[in-house]
């Protein structure tokens, strides 16, 4: 069973050059396709369509979702927040090994 993706959610890239990197879904297109960004090296503006096989779920984060539906996302926004989340990830790791 495929989980729906939705826009905002944070998925990491399963296959591809991409591979491991952390990204944000900008749209969906049908059932079985998403367009991905990370703000640096793919930008709104050029945003990457991925296969919702090919992508992990790791979060979903509201703010983003909202900032996509008023149109005032920024490539600056997708970056902080990702970079905040592999902050969390990289605690959680750490705190694990302990």
């Amino acid at each position: 069973m495929i989980l729906p993706l939705k826009v905002g959610d944070i998925v990491a890239s399963k296959l591809g050059h991409d591979r491991k990197k952390l990204m944000v879904v900008v749209a969906t297109i049908g059932e079985y396709r998403v367009v991905v960004a990370d703000g640096k090296t793919r930008p709104l503006a050029k945003g990457k369509q991925k296969n919702v096989n090919h992508v992990k779920f790791k979060a979903h984060n509201e703010e983003i979702a909202a900032r996509i539906e008023a149109n005032t996302l920024e490539d600056c926004f997708i970056r902080k927040t990702i970079g905040a989340l592999l902050a969390e990830f990289n605690e959680g790791e750490s705190n694990a090994k302990g």
